[in-house]
């Protein structure tokens, strides 16, 4: 067996590698029930370590390509009659069901209802060398846990960041998390109880409203207008329910794309102090905004945004 692997390429051999076995299997040039090469004989012909081949092996057992048998070796999996179906199926759902997003493989399509960026703007050649930056570095900042609040030294650039942009964060009073869905699991788990009522945007996120859901959290929706949440609608809201939060958009707000005028900014603070609402400013998109712009946490002098 050989396949050609290009060692010039920017993809990593070993995803070469499972790429070609998984098109072998596909165009069933080996069949179920084949027996493949052992892993040093697969290495041998490739020129490859052996990690790399018991890697890729893994990665298609774990797809289901591949089955393993115990000091036998590996074996094409039985594909079952609606597994092709499903990995050619482009469609994802939320959790219930009201929501639908392409997967991997759709990168000529603009993906208009989530925050995924385009392949083409990534910044691949400086990702890989800060990549390879930080696998020179001490090997216990690669495995050991970080301190609970994140890497200080991330930290520290982020209050530099944020300074940048007016927003007075000292590292200290910086949380890392692995996204924006992970910051809001946690805010709502800290803060909020089952039976309590918060303002959300309408339209607005999705996993948003799944997760408040989840939580047992009621939401009170507040229409999205060009210049921000609807101020005649949330006063009422205020003043009947007394909710605990506002989870906000400032800037491209999702779905709709717009953004918060100042003028609106400012009498959200005014409200919020009136009637001791804390504000949830999600500003995910910050770094796609070029020059002044208008965000709540900027405006805080009383510290209600997070």
């Amino acid at each position: 067996m050989h396949l050609p692997l290009d060692r010039t390429s920017p993809t990593p051999l070993v995803q070469q590698l499972t790429d070609h076995l998984q098109t072998w299997i596909g165009q069933q040039r080996l069949r179920p029930g084949a027996r493949l090469p052992s892993i040093r004989a697969l290495a041998r012909s490739q020129a490859v370590s052996a990690s790399c081949v018991i890697e890729a092996y893994d990665r298609l057992v774990a797809s289901g390509w591949l089955e393993a048998r115990h000091g036998t070796g590996f074996f094409v999996a039985e594909r079952k009659a609606g597994l092709a179906m499903e990995d050619a199926q482009p469609w994802g759902e939320a959790g219930d069901g009201s929501w639908r997003q392409f997967r991997e493989g759709h990168d000529e399509l603009l993906k208009l209802g989530c925050g995924w960026l385009p392949s083409s703007w990534r910044a691949a050649t400086e990702l890989a060398q800060a990549v390879r930056q930080v696998s020179r570095g001490n090997p216990q900042d690669l495995f050991d846990y970080c301190p609970p609040l994140g890497l200080a030294s991330l930290r520290q650039q982020l209050h530099k960041r944020l300074a940048q942009l007016g927003i007075a964060a000292g590292p200290e009073r910086i949380l890392t998390t692995h996204g924006a869905s992970h910051g809001l699991d946690l805010l709502v788990r800290t803060l909020l109880r089952p039976g309590d009522t918060v303002l959300v945007e309408n339209p607005g996120y999705y996993n948003l409203y799944n997760l408040l859901r989840q939580h047992q959290v009621h939401m009170l929706p507040v229409p999205r207008t060009a210049e921000g949440p609807d101020l005649a609608t949330l006063e009422v809201l205020l003043m009947a329910h007394k909710p605990r939060c506002l989870f906000t958009n400032s800037l491209y707000q999702n779905p709709t794309g717009t953004s918060l005028t100042p003028k609106v900014a400012y009498r959200l603070l005014e409200l919020a102090r009136e009637h001791d609402l804390r504000i949830i400013e999600d500003d995910i998109y910050a770094d796609l905004q070029e020059g002044p712009a208008t965000r709540l946490a900027t405006l805080d002098s009383e510290q209600r945004v997070i």
